[in-house]
């Protein structure tokens, strides 16, 4: 502890500027912390094939691994921005009012007619509460998507961030790891390994996410190649994008899918999206923790809570930094132990 209370009344200058440039990156953080993710995650295959292998240059072999992340995320970017601008204008337009309106009056016709006169009493007060939270929805929906596509250069600045700290964390990472040693009370050893766990619980991470994500979207999406083969690659990048979400999860798209397929007339259709929403739900909320658990010996329900409160706590980028933490703090209590 000295010798840092030392390191900092010796170099306030260097302390005092360091300070305030962090500052400087705290509106990126999203994009920077994921990337260091992704930078930890495919390390030590950068290092092992295109480094020592190939024996390409760093700049090289950086922006190798830049250009296939962009051809990887472009695609669901711009599914998810054809998303918005559709909810926004089939709100604007009433579609998306008279489509909610059309799957209510399926619900309450089929309920009366199996149901009891009772029911039928109340059909009137619930299809007038029903329309009331349909304009509530979506007014909703065109205000959260509304922003979605106002933010569009926003969204444009963070991904161009994204790309730029990864090139910068992958050609200047031996660089960064030499600059860390040289801090006070800082241990090699123990920084080797720490670098190690890290490696490991990215990969681990990032390869269950999309383990997770693309099981679901080929189960939600397969049903489209029995209706619209056209939108298959469509549904299958929005569908991995909700998968990403714990609790929430495919259950919009699916949703979507059954309602639409009730008010076509497709009822086969309707119930086997049923089916098939019940599985990847499951495979959601449960086999995303179960994986994490049988690859690092992490609790199911730790590993589902810590996906929860990290991203009421830090957003979206808590979906993948709470189970890194977590693992990694596992990790570390197994050090010292």
């Amino acid at each position: 502890m000295r010798d840092v209370t030392n390191f900092i009344k010796n170099n306030m200058l260097l302390t005092f500027v360091a300070a305030i440039v962090l500052l400087f990156f705290l509106p990126f953080y999203v994009p920077i912390i994921f990337a260091a993710i992704v930078c930890f995650a495919i390390n030590p295959i950068y290092e092992k094939f295109l480094i020592k292998k190939y024996k390409l240059t760093k700049n090289l072999a950086s922006a190798i691994v830049v250009s296939l992340l962009f051809v990887v995320l472009i695609p669901f970017i711009f599914a998810g921005l054809a998303l918005s601008k559709e909810i926004v204008r089939s709100v604007k337009d009433r579609e998306l009012y008279v489509f909610i309106s059309k799957v209510s009056n399926f619900f309450f016709s089929t309920a009366s007619d199996y149901g009891l006169e009772r029911f039928q009493q109340f059909t009137p007060f619930l299809k007038e509460s029903g329309r009331s939270l349909v304009e509530k929805i979506g007014e909703f929906l065109a205000g959260y998507f509304s922003l979605f596509v106002q933010g569009l250069p926003m969204w444009l600045l963070l991904t161009f961030i994204f790309f730029c700290t990864v090139y910068f964390f992958l050609s200047m990472g031996e660089e960064i790891y030499s600059f860390i040693k040289k801090f006070p009370l800082v241990q090699v050893e123990r920084l080797e390994k720490y670098k190690m766990h890290l490696e490991e619980v990215c990969q681990i991470t990032l390869s269950t996410a999309l383990l997770t994500g693309v099981v679901q979207a080929l189960i939600i999406s397969s049903i489209i190649l029995f209706s619209n083969p056209g939108f298959f690659i469509f549904v299958f990048l929005i569908t991995f994008i909700f998968a990403q979400l714990p609790i929430v999860g495919t259950f919009p798209v699916s949703f979507s899918l059954i309602s639409y397929y009730l008010v076509s007339g497709s009822y086969r259709l309707a119930a086997l999206m049923a089916i098939l929403a019940i599985i990847a739900g499951f495979s959601d909320n449960f086999v995303r923790a179960y994986l994490l658990s049988k690859k690092d010996d992490l609790n199911p329900y730790l590993g589902l809570l810590t996906s929860i409160g990290a991203i009421f706590i830090l957003g979206p980028i808590g979906v993948i930094l709470g189970p890194v933490l977590v693992l990694f703090l596992k990790r570390l209590y197994q050090e010292y132990q």
